[in-house]
Protein backbone atom coordinates (compact mmCIF):
# COMPACT_ATOMS: atom_id res chain seq x y z
CA UNK A 1 0.00 0.00 0.00
CA UNK A 2 1.73 3.60 -0.88
CA UNK A 3 1.22 6.56 0.87
CA UNK A 4 -1.67 7.76 -1.28
CA UNK A 5 -3.64 4.99 -0.10
CA UNK A 6 -2.83 4.33 3.20
CA UNK A 7 -3.50 7.96 4.07
CA UNK A 8 -7.27 7.34 3.09
CA UNK A 9 -7.53 3.76 3.97
CA UNK A 10 -9.83 4.81 6.60
CA UNK A 11 -12.76 4.98 3.85
CA UNK A 12 -12.44 1.27 3.98
CA UNK A 13 -10.72 -1.44 1.95
CA UNK A 14 -12.46 -0.97 -1.42
CA UNK A 15 -10.53 2.55 -1.70
CA UNK A 16 -8.28 2.60 -4.94
CA UNK A 17 -7.26 5.09 -7.30
CA UNK A 18 -8.26 5.35 -10.79
CA UNK A 19 -5.86 5.93 -13.78
CA UNK A 20 -6.36 10.08 -13.28
CA UNK A 21 -5.08 9.64 -9.88
CA UNK A 22 -9.00 10.29 -9.02
CA UNK A 23 -11.10 8.51 -5.79
CA UNK A 24 -14.09 9.80 -6.02
CA UNK A 25 -17.15 8.47 -4.00
CA UNK A 26 -20.52 9.52 -2.30
CA UNK A 27 -21.16 9.37 2.02
CA UNK A 28 -24.33 8.49 2.48
CA UNK A 29 -25.40 8.81 6.24
CA UNK A 30 -27.44 5.99 7.94
CA UNK A 31 -29.97 8.77 8.66
CA UNK A 32 -29.69 10.26 5.36
CA UNK A 33 -31.09 9.84 1.70
CA UNK A 34 -29.48 9.19 -1.29
CA UNK A 35 -30.60 12.50 -2.37
CA UNK A 36 -29.13 13.91 0.52
CA UNK A 37 -25.31 12.41 -0.11
CA UNK A 38 -22.20 14.55 -0.56
CA UNK A 39 -19.88 13.38 -2.86
CA UNK A 40 -16.03 13.55 -1.92
CA UNK A 41 -13.16 13.40 -4.35
CA UNK A 42 -9.34 12.88 -3.33
CA UNK A 43 -6.88 13.69 -6.13
CA UNK A 44 -3.73 12.19 -5.24
CA UNK A 45 -0.72 14.78 -7.05
CA UNK A 46 2.65 12.41 -7.01
CA UNK A 47 4.89 15.18 -8.16
CA UNK A 48 4.22 17.47 -5.00
CA UNK A 49 3.39 14.29 -2.49
CA UNK A 50 -0.22 16.15 -1.76
CA UNK A 51 -3.84 15.00 -1.72
CA UNK A 52 -6.28 17.54 -2.93
CA UNK A 53 -10.00 16.86 -1.46
CA UNK A 54 -13.31 18.27 -1.47
CA UNK A 55 -16.45 17.64 -0.21
CA UNK A 56 -19.13 18.80 -2.56
CA UNK A 57 -22.92 19.19 -1.04
CA UNK A 58 -26.07 18.28 -2.48
CA UNK A 59 -27.36 21.72 -1.58
CA UNK A 60 -28.10 24.06 -4.09
CA UNK A 61 -27.10 27.59 -3.07
CA UNK A 62 -30.30 30.13 -3.53
CA UNK A 63 -31.30 31.91 -6.38
CA UNK A 64 -30.40 34.86 -6.43
CA UNK A 65 -27.71 34.41 -4.47
CA UNK A 66 -27.27 36.84 -1.46
CA UNK A 67 -24.76 39.46 -1.64
CA UNK A 68 -23.67 38.01 1.57
CA UNK A 69 -23.09 34.81 0.46
CA UNK A 70 -21.44 35.24 -2.43
CA UNK A 71 -19.12 38.02 -0.61
CA UNK A 72 -18.35 35.03 1.87
CA UNK A 73 -17.51 32.35 -0.88
CA UNK A 74 -15.28 34.81 -2.82
CA UNK A 75 -13.19 35.87 0.54
CA UNK A 76 -12.41 32.25 1.44
CA UNK A 77 -12.52 30.37 -2.19
CA UNK A 78 -8.30 31.03 -2.35
CA UNK A 79 -7.82 30.20 1.33
CA UNK A 80 -5.93 26.73 0.45
CA UNK A 81 -2.93 29.37 -0.26
CA UNK A 82 -3.28 30.08 3.45
CA UNK A 83 -2.90 26.52 4.73
CA UNK A 84 -6.66 26.65 5.19
CA UNK A 85 -10.18 25.41 3.91
CA UNK A 86 -11.30 26.85 0.17
CA UNK A 87 -14.56 27.49 -0.54
CA UNK A 88 -15.85 27.66 -4.50
CA UNK A 89 -18.93 26.30 -7.12
CA UNK A 90 -19.07 23.12 -8.56
CA UNK A 91 -19.14 23.24 -12.24
CA UNK A 92 -22.29 23.66 -13.90
CA UNK A 93 -23.91 23.43 -10.49
CA UNK A 94 -24.83 25.49 -7.80
CA UNK A 95 -23.35 23.07 -4.79
CA UNK A 96 -20.77 24.36 -2.40
CA UNK A 97 -17.56 21.86 -2.50
CA UNK A 98 -14.95 22.57 0.21
CA UNK A 99 -11.88 21.89 -0.16
CA UNK A 100 -8.17 21.39 1.20
CA UNK A 101 -4.69 20.36 -0.13
CA UNK A 102 -2.64 18.21 1.87
CA UNK A 103 0.84 17.47 2.07
CA UNK A 104 1.86 14.51 3.14
CA UNK A 105 5.44 14.77 3.77
CA UNK A 106 6.14 14.52 7.76
CA UNK A 107 2.51 14.38 8.42
CA UNK A 108 1.51 12.34 11.94
CA UNK A 109 -0.69 9.38 11.57
CA UNK A 110 -5.00 10.21 11.39
CA UNK A 111 -3.73 13.69 9.36
CA UNK A 112 -5.66 13.17 6.91
CA UNK A 113 -8.34 11.15 8.13
CA UNK A 114 -8.91 14.63 10.83
CA UNK A 115 -8.64 17.11 7.96
CA UNK A 116 -11.30 14.91 6.60
CA UNK A 117 -13.40 15.28 9.42
CA UNK A 118 -12.83 19.06 9.54
CA UNK A 119 -14.03 19.34 5.57
CA UNK A 120 -17.65 17.92 7.41
CA UNK A 121 -17.71 19.90 9.25
CA UNK A 122 -17.04 22.94 7.67
CA UNK A 123 -19.70 21.41 5.00
CA UNK A 124 -22.37 21.02 8.02
CA UNK A 125 -21.29 24.94 8.87
CA UNK A 126 -21.77 26.27 5.61
CA UNK A 127 -25.24 24.62 5.45
CA UNK A 128 -26.14 26.44 8.69
CA UNK A 129 -25.06 29.36 6.68
CA UNK A 130 -27.31 29.00 3.86
CA UNK A 131 -30.02 27.78 6.02
CA UNK A 132 -29.94 30.90 8.16
CA UNK A 133 -30.07 33.17 5.02
CA UNK A 134 -32.59 31.38 3.66
CA UNK A 135 -34.96 31.89 6.46
CA UNK A 136 -34.11 35.42 8.00
CA UNK A 137 -35.05 38.89 6.07
CA UNK A 138 -32.13 40.45 7.67
CA UNK A 139 -28.91 38.53 7.67
CA UNK A 140 -25.71 39.59 9.21
CA UNK A 141 -22.84 40.55 6.38
CA UNK A 142 -20.34 37.55 7.53
CA UNK A 143 -21.38 34.14 8.54
CA UNK A 144 -20.44 32.52 12.42
CA UNK A 145 -16.52 32.79 12.54
CA UNK A 146 -15.92 29.29 13.34
CA UNK A 147 -16.62 28.25 9.60
CA UNK A 148 -13.29 29.81 8.82
CA UNK A 149 -11.19 28.78 11.52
Amino acid sequence: MDIYQESISFLGDSVDFDENDLFQCELVSETNEHDDALFLTIFKNETTINLHISVTSPVELPTPLPDALAVAIGEHALEPFRGGFGVGLMPDSRRLSIYKVISLSNKPQGYVQNTFQQLLEKVEQWHLFIEQMDNAETVSEKPPVGIFI
